[in-house]
């Protein structure tokens, strides 16, 4: 059920300075990025579920629901609601949403704060819309190019070498997709303002390569109070625990955030600990071989024998991706179940991260 009518009206006298006027109504859209429907995924995989469940190793063989999504792209201006529709398409996903495109605006700290401890919750992944013409990308692989020699001797032709990922020959068809541009409305094509305390609770945080410009006109009135609490909950959110009132971290601009946790860069490392050990080592030999090609001039000769090294230093690459992907969809489906241990009782999760949300703001509001 939602939340007791009697919190409500004492949580806006308690926070009245700290929302900003005009989010009255939930005005967030929550759209499936079309190809991230597990039904467009599965050709990457040859269209064979074994080839999925190799990938990924879950702790289950059982394919996600082929019509749901694997990310969604969260459009409009923040308002009332939207967290308690977020979570409800999280359940419906059953696990299998993993990707958040955030572009919206606007400032509502009960809602952003709902939101971030939803998404942190469930070990969602965050990417920052920064423009009307971001493409969708699979989250879990990248296409490594075809390997080619460098170059080879004269007479000699290049040996036949194999694809560094298995997922390379499907990942280029992929790619050939007319529909990978993602639907972002023009006036709502930024993360701005409460966006940020959302993308801040993502486990793996990721934006535009090459920002967009911010939007013309002039910049919007961001209430000083409003700032400092959403930089207080995110630090809260990413670490567990709360900044000291003059911690410079506050003033930091969340875009300017680690892609990754702490925690989850730690995790990771532990997890990948053989891949990381291998790619370290081949950076040695490959550093050390290059000096010794500059010395004899770059020759043919010298090029061609680090050809070799380059096909193991790009194999080890995608290894280390591939054990990464394992991880994160471990880490989401364990998370998952965590909530949600037989079935998913929305009403009563919708409550607990309301009352979550409306204690760490009371929280924030004391430390001046």
């Amino acid at each position: 059920m939602r939340t007791k009518t009697f919190i409500l009206p004492l949580l806006a006298a308690l926070l009245s300075s700290a929302i900003m006027p005009g989010t009255a109504a939930a005005t967030l859209t929550f759209n499936c990025v079309e190809p991230s429907r597990y039904a467009n995924i599965l050709p990457i995989f040859n269209d064979d579920p074994n080839a999925y469940f190799d990938y990924f190793k879950p702790a289950q063989r059982r394919l996600p629901n082929l019509q749901s999504c694997r990310a969604l792209i969260v459009n409009g201006s923040i308002g009332s609601g939207d967290a308690e529709a977020l979570l409800g398409k999280i359940v419906a996903g059953q696990g299998g949403l993993a990707v958040l495109y955030l572009a919206f605006d606007g400032s509502n700290l009960v809602e952003e704060a709902k939101m971030a401890l939803i998404v942190r919750a469930f070990a969602l992944k965050t990417s920052a819309v920064r423009g009307p013409r971001f493409v969708y990308s699979p989250d879990f692989a990248t296409f490594w190019r075809e390997p080619v020699a460098l170059a080879r001797s004269a007479g000699n032709s290049p040996a036949a070498v194999a694809p560094f990922s298995p997922l390379d020959g499907g990942l280029r068809l992929f790619k050939t997709r007319k529909d990978l541009l993602l639907p972002v409305a023009k006036e709502h094509a930024f993360c701005l303002d409460g966006c940020w305390a959302v993308w801040y609770a993502g486990v793996d945080r990721t934006r535009s390569a090459s920002q967009a410009p911010a939007p013309a006109g002039p910049a919007p009135h961001i209430d000083a109070t409003v700032a400092r609490r959403r930089a207080l909950l995110s630090h809260f959110i990413d670490s567990g625990q709360w900044a000291a009132a003059n911690d410079p971290v506050l003033k930091r601009v969340p875009i300017s955030a680690r892609f990754w946790t702490e925690k989850v860069e730690h995790s990771l490392r532990q997890v990948c600990e053989a891949e990381l050990s291998v790619v370290k080592s081949l950076e040695s030999s490959l550093s050390q071989s290059f000096d010794a090609s500059v010395k004899r001039k770059l020759d043919p000769s010298s090029v061609e024998e680090l050809t070799p090294l380059f096909e193991r230093f790009n194999r080890a690459g995608a290894r280390i991706e591939k054990c990464y992907a394992v991880a994160y969809e471990r880490g989401r489906m364990a998370n998952f179940r965590r909530q949600c241990p037989k079935t998913c009782d929305a009403s009563a999760l919708n409550d607990t991260f309301s009352k979550q949300a409306e204690k760490l703001l009371q929280e924030a509001s004391q430390i001046k």
